[in-house]
């Protein structure tokens, strides 16, 4: 039986019943083989004008998608790569990518993709832990390689240019192979735990988690996203991440890319607004996915234009929480699309989903609403874990009641089973437990609490709790009351060492006259004492950014451009 919320993800959206619905193969990238033999000249990738590799846009179909990637498989065998061998993707989200990634996973090789966030430290952290065997990236990207020791002990193949050191690609060739036809693509024959795709979540101290997926998980991973986003045949989608492209090749829909100028996820301008709502009133894009950053200029961008969207009709806002202004403009701006809030992470994707209606009926409630968790997905509630080593016994004997709020667990067969070369991480973040499908709990760091209805609310992070007179304060449920005060645009509670809690505002009104409204919520939420801090711009996550970095407010980081401050106490003066 479906959950409540996916159920109303689903409706009136019958699953294609094509080759690729069905194809029953071990390698991921059999499903995108079975899918380019039934349509190969349906679009795969739709690259907009005044791309850097066609300055006049073009369209490149499944068969031809296939001949690059085909041409690519040779050439991995050429150079000695072997099954198993980690290859480090350090590329822009294009063609080339795609076509790259797909032949690393015919061939059995695992793939690393680079996140566009990721800067040089980042990068050189994870080529020292993940070791890969060969580098692949452009120019730019690889014309220092000879100053850093952790690009010595790999390959390195440059794309575009001649960099003194590198192996340079032969990208003419590959581009002329795209018209070859019928394509040669193999897919190899590979165990279900064979790994084969390495992604990144934020860690803690700025430095990336290797998410590790094996063929059975992204497998998984394609069944669940089917499942919970079902598609019609011949779908155009504007995927707001890299690896939602991956799914849509493996499920023969279309995929427009993004232009080159919009950056990564969550980094869209006003000018990038215009430019994606001519690509979305061009190619008739009916599915849409991004954060919450992302949405909320391009509804600002559509609605001073007083434009809709009318052929959208599917849109999932993924990545952090949704404010009520941003819901509404969803609506305004997608009149017929079905709007969905879902929740997930590069670990566990997706967990839980509700439709924007429902989430706006039940806005007021304490926290956010995420939904009911979709199929295949189990969830688990818990409180006082140990930070690290935790055991089934010690989920059982600390497992949450109904309304009660805790750390948020899932399992499932589309969760990760570890981190790649990161043992610590996996003590910290996962739990084993006897169950072949879904051997661990993934710790997912966020806490929160189940209703009456076995919905979830998030109430905020296991690690920005406020610990304050032998009380635990959820910071997100006091900031979404707050960020609903006229003029206060963002609101963050943060504590450093079991200190007095600092608020920190950002609002161009002065704080005298804010307070009696702030007042309110802080004795509300039991808050009787804080440190006000009203600053010019809120710090966001370099990822997304579409979270508040709380690193940076708890370190007190010289980024911030503090503008007013006073102490409160209850039954005290300002």
């Amino acid at each position: 039986m479906q959950s409540r919320s996916e159920e109303a993800w689903g409706r009136d959206a019958p699953v294609t019943n094509s080759a690729v619905a069905n194809a029953a193969v071990t390698n991921v990238a059999g499903l995108f083989d079975a899918g380019r033999r039934s349509h190969p000249g349906r679009a795969a990738l739709i690259l907009p004008a005044q791309h850097k590799y066609s300055h006049s846009g073009c369209t490149l179909t499944y068969e031809e998608l296939a001949a690059e990637a085909g041409f690519w498989q040779v050439f991995w065998r050429r150079q000695g790569l072997t099954p198993g061998d980690r290859v480090f993707l350090a590329l822009p989200a294009d063609a080339h990518l795609y076509a790259i990634l797909l032949s690393l996973l015919g061939c059995g090789l695992v793939a690393i993709m680079a996140e566009p966030w990721m800067n040089l430290s980042t990068v050189r952290h994870t080529l020292s832990r993940l070791r890969p065997a060969a580098v692949v990236g452009g120019a730019q990207a690889l014309r220092w390689h000879w100053l850093l020791p952790e690009f010595r002990n790999c390959r390195r193949f440059c794309l575009q240019g001649n960099v003194a050191g590198t192996v340079r690609m032969p990208l003419a060739a590959a581009l002329a192979a795209r018209r070859h036809s019928p394509a040669v693509f193999d897919v190899a024959a590979v165990g279900d735990e064979a790994p084969c795709l390495i992604s990144f979540s934020s860690g803690v101290n700025g430095l990336p988690k290797a998410v590790s997926r094996n063929h059975s998980i992204l497998h998984q991973q394609y069944l669940a996203m089917r499942s919970a986003w079902p598609h019609r045949d011949g779908e155009v989608d504007r995927p707001g991440f890299p690896l939602t492209v991956l799914h849509n090749l493996c499920c023969g829909m279309t995929s427009v890319m993004p232009a080159p100028e919009s950056g990564h996820a969550g980094v869209l301008t006003h000018a990038d607004a215009g430019r994606l709502t001519q690509q979305l009133e061009q190619h008739q894009v009916s599915r849409l996915s991004a954060v919450p950053a992302f949405f909320t200029v391009l509804c600002a961008y559509l609605q001073q234009q007083q434009k809709r969207i009318a052929a959208v009709r599917s849109l999932v806002v993924t990545g952090a929480t949704v404010s009520r202004p941003l819901a509404l403009a969803l609506r305004d701006c997608f009149p017929v699309a079905r709007i969905v809030v879902a929740y997930g992470s590069a670990e566990a994707e997706p967990v839980c989903a509700v439709p924007v209606d429902g989430y706006l009926r039940e806005y007021d409630g304490a926290g956010y609403l995420a939904g009911a968790p979709l199929a295949g997905t189990e969830l688990m509630i818990c409180r006082f874990l140990p930070p690290a080593d935790a055991s089934a016994t010690d989920m059982i004997y600390s497992e949450c009641q109904q309304a009660e709020t805790g750390e948020i667990l899932v399992s499932g067969a589309h969760i990760l089973r570890g981190y790649a070369a990161d043992p610590v991480a996996d003590r910290e973040n996962t739990i084993p437990r006897d169950c072949r499908k879904a051997p661990v709990w993934h710790r997912t760091g966020d806490t929160g609490y189940l209703d009456q209805h076995g919905r979830l609310w998030l109430t905020g992070r296991v690690r920005d709790q406020i610990y304050l007179d032998e009380r635990i304060i959820q910071p997100l449920v006091m900031e979404k009351q707050l960020d609903q005060i006229a003029g206060i645009v963002r609101s963050a509670l943060v504590q450093s060492g079991g200190k007095t809690p600092r608020l920190y505002l950002q609002s161009d009104e002065q704080l005298l006259r804010l307070l009696p409204q702030i007042v309110l919520v802080l004795e509300q939420t039991g808050l009787h004492r804080v440190q006000l801090y009203r600053i010019l711009l809120m710090p966001m996550d370099a990822r997304h950014h579409s979270k508040i970095d709380r690193v940076v407010l708890r370190t007190r980081n010289r980024r911030l451009q503090v503008l007013e401050r006073r102490y409160w106490k209850s039954g005290h003066s300002f």
